[in-house]
């Protein structure tokens, strides 16, 4: 997809809205191809030393609807405690 001249990659996480945004955005288009992947083998290859997938550079996540009204209540719930500190959580793969 290219938006403003930029190549992007949108990775959704459910197949249903990706086509919801594609029928809003593209009302007389038809659906190109969508391509299924894991996600767990997606963040393999985003952290692989010297990986040369063209298409991790473009991509973009695309979080589901309800996932911003959750982080919002979790602010909220968490008070005044960050919610991130870099380098106090590790991603086990």
């Amino acid at each position: 997809v290219e938006t403003k001249g930029i190549k992007q990659s949108p990775l959704y996480f459910r197949k249903s809205e990706l086509i919801q945004d594609w029928e809003r955005l593209h009302p007389n288009e038809e659906l190109p191809k969508v391509e299924v992947s894991e996600l767990f083998s997606v963040l393999l290859e985003m952290l692989k030393p010297g990986g040369t997938d063209e298409d991790l550079k473009t991509l973009v996540l695309v979080p589901p609807r309800e996932s911003e009204t959750k982080a919002k209540e979790c602010t909220r719930a968490g008070g005044k405690e960050e919610p991130f500190r870099l380098g106090e959580r590790n991603l086990v793969l």
